[in-house]
């Protein structure tokens, strides 16, 4: 898909699932020539987009997105945010100046594996297991936390006379000894 020529300031693709569908990731390849020979440096990555979903009549910036790169890239990008169901949703994105957008794939996935994707989370006296943390993870002050084999978006925040035990995670932020 692509949209050279196009006069407009943006443009969009969009998905009809043709039923509610409930989602927390999109990944989105995009398309950039400039390294082809005769015929291209036509096509660039957006210099902005944004994933939309279709509530009513109303397109909505879907909330919290988590971009991976943080700026667009040729080719692989990815958006993770707090699950959510639609049944249309868009890619809105923003051209850079002299070029068409051109985008090769687009996926959508449920991909959450626990009930973590809400924002900010408070640990005490429990465990994280193969979840997605969206927000920051704080353990209160006396408490433990076992975090395992999981996403952390934001901070990590341990309280004083806490205790913490990270193994096989991703933190996204800071690990704050309080």
């Amino acid at each position: 898909w692509g949209t050279r020529g196009s006069p407009n300031a943006q443009n969009w693709y969009q998905i009809d699932f043709g039923a509610p569908t409930r989602f927390d990731t999109v990944k989105l390849f995009f398309y950039s020539n400039k390294n082809s020979g005769s015929g291209g440096n036509t096509y660039r990555e957006p210099a902005d987009y944004d994933v939309q979903y279709l509530d009513g009549m109303t397109w909505v910036d879907v909330p919290r997105q988590f971009k991976t790169p943080a700026v667009p890239q040729p080719n692989y990008n990815k958006v993770e945010f707090p699950p959510l169901s639609a049944q249309t949703i868009r890619v809105l994105m923003t051209p850079k100046p002299g070029y068409g957008l051109g985008l090769k794939e687009v996926q959508v996935f449920h991909a959450e594996t626990s009930g973590l994707g809400a924002g900010n989370v408070t640990c005490a006296n429990d465990q994280i297991d193969a979840g997605t943390v969206f927000g920051n993870l704080t353990v209160p002050a006396g408490a433990w936390c076992d975090v395992l084999f999981t996403t952390v978006k934001g901070n990590v925040r341990v309280q004083q006379g806490s205790g913490i035990r990270i193994v096989g995670s991703t933190i996204g932020g800071n690990v704050w000894l309080l």
